[in-house]
């Protein structure tokens, strides 16, 4: 799972992950794994099975276009 961030985290850093998923806030602990200006990707650690498949159910679904951002001209 990649990140928009602000703030400069560093490889092999912890930190406290708080997702929000399908009206659920799932509060995890990720390693950064990658790092550039604006985007990190993250190595979650200690999440349950259930986790795991929660995420993976939500970020497989296809996009809901009535959540995606609209930019104005």
């Amino acid at each position: 799972m990649g990140a928009l961030v602000q703030g400069n985290l560093q490889m092999g850093e912890a930190v406290e992950v708080d997702m929000h998923l399908d009206g659920q806030v799932l509060n995890a602990v990720a390693i950064v794994r990658h790092t550039s200006n604006v985007r990190c990707g993250f190595e979650f650690l200690g999440m349950t099975s259930e986790e795991r498949a929660q995420i993976t159910e939500i970020i497989s679904r296809k996009p809901d276009p009535s959540r995606s951002a609209r930019w104005a001209d």
